[in-house]
């Protein structure tokens, strides 16, 4: 079919999203035509989207209020610091050889491959990792302790797909930020209003809240009188 896992956006199931009167958009349908620039701004979620797009937001925006429902361990780049800058001359140089290319090559791919312990329970490499990512984002957070609570699982980081987040924690401490685990019960017609009965107006609300992935088709493909997205 060719329609990819992520062609069919998913706005979060909560009472009144249709009468939220702000701009309103999922992170893959974004508008061109809308300016974050000064807006008081929600942003919910913190997969891999809303990492991403809070950091950029933050500079911009008067205020940020980041929705999170569940909390995440934060990796570096995965390629490490290094690989984001361009390559040596000096280094390039025996690339015409195919197997001095392929050893670079492999020694950009091995760090990733021999991490492999880290998903195995209770292993010394997957302690490790935890400890050492704990460290990262601490460092990141810069000394803020209680971010660093509400953010911090209590899971292995190889329990869920972990997501580098470049310049997002670092994001969650700027003062414009503000980092919201209470549940929200229900948009209203200026902004949401969470569990605990505080409503927080703001001009513009940004799902980051993922996709359909049952991989049901989104249109009928149908044989023998057999729709194949509702087998």
């Amino acid at each position: 079919m060719a329609t990819g896992i992520f062609s069919r956006p998913t706005l979060p199931k909560i009472p009144g999203i249709l009468d939220y009167e702000g701009h309103i958009c999922h992170s893959s349908r974004w508008s061109s035509d809308f300016d974050p620039a000064g807006k008081n701004i929600a942003v919910i979620g913190n997969g891999a989207s809303g990492l991403q797009i809070l950091p950029q937001l933050q500079k911009v925006s008067h205020r940020i209020d980041h929705y999170v429902r569940s909390p995440t361990w934060i990796a570096n780049n995965f390629g490490g610091q290094e690989r984001e800058k361009p390559i040596p001359q000096d280094l390039k140089s025996p690339f015409g050889d195919p197997d001095a290319y392929l050893r670079y090559r492999k020694s950009l791919e091995n760090p990733s491959f021999s991490s492999f312990g880290n998903v195995m329970k209770d292993s010394a490499k997957s302690k490790q990792s935890r400890a050492n990512i704990h460290e990262i984002m601490k460092a990141r957070l810069g000394g803020r302790t209680d971010l660093l609570a509400a953010i911090e699982p209590d899971f292995s980081p190889s329990c869920r797909r972990l997501t580098p987040g470049p310049w997002y924690l670092e994001a969650l401490t700027q003062s414009n930020v503000e980092y919201i685990t209470t549940g929200i019960e229900r948009f209203t017609k200026s902004g949401i209003k969470t569990v605990d009965g505080k409503e927080r107006d703001v001009d513009a609300i940004i799902c980051c809240t993922g996709s359909e992935k049952t991989f049901s088709p989104p249109f009928p493909i149908v044989n023998r009188r057999i729709d194949l997205a509702s087998a």
